[in-house]
């Protein structure tokens, strides 16, 4: 068996004295991204052997809403960073997945883009996240359209990492 960790961002909202709206997700890597390695550590402590990257809002569509889509390279890495430095500090024990999220909201599948503006996103998030992650974990992908779009921007823009 191999345990995952948990959700990340209401953990965060949980722990934080800052109450935000919009991207709250996003901007917990700019205002307060100590507490993103503090809840990997305790889900690491409770028996979670993958943290996943905090990317789920690093995402046009999301940033937008809060002006930041400027910062969508920037918050990718720091996400990135975070997990991989959280994981290093255990030795080799923690893998890091690389949250590949739907482009739009979840569970709508009537919102699922064309393959040619999937590429234009995930080819950012996933050579961005790529020198950070062991594998890349898809997350509630919610049609056969969005499948293929995944897949296929994993195909051509994967260094060659287990999806």
């Amino acid at each position: 068996m191999i345990f995952l960790d948990g959700s990340l961002g209401h953990e965060l909202l949980e722990r934080s004295k800052k109450k935000f709206k919009g991207t709250w997700s996003a901007q917990f890597l700019l205002k307060e991204s100590h507490l993103i390695s503090e809840v990997y550590d305790e889900y690491i402590d409770a028996g979670s052997e993958v943290i996943t990257t905090n990317t789920y809002s690093t995402i046009p569509s999301y940033l937008s809403k809060d002006g930041l889509e400027d910062e969508m390279v920037n918050l990718i890495r720091k996400a990135g960073e975070i997990a991989k430095n959280t994981a290093l500090k255990y030795e080799g024990k923690i893998k890091v997945a690389g949250s590949i999220p739907p482009l739009d909201e979840s569970y709508r599948p009537d919102l699922v883009h064309d393959l040619e503006q999937s590429l234009e996103v995930y080819e950012v998030l996933i050579k961005e996240l790529d020198p950070y992650v062991d594998f890349y974990l898809c997350e509630t992908i919610s049609s056969i359209q969005e499948t293929k779009n995944v897949l296929e921007s994993l195909k051509r823009f994967n260094s060659g990492k287990p999806v």
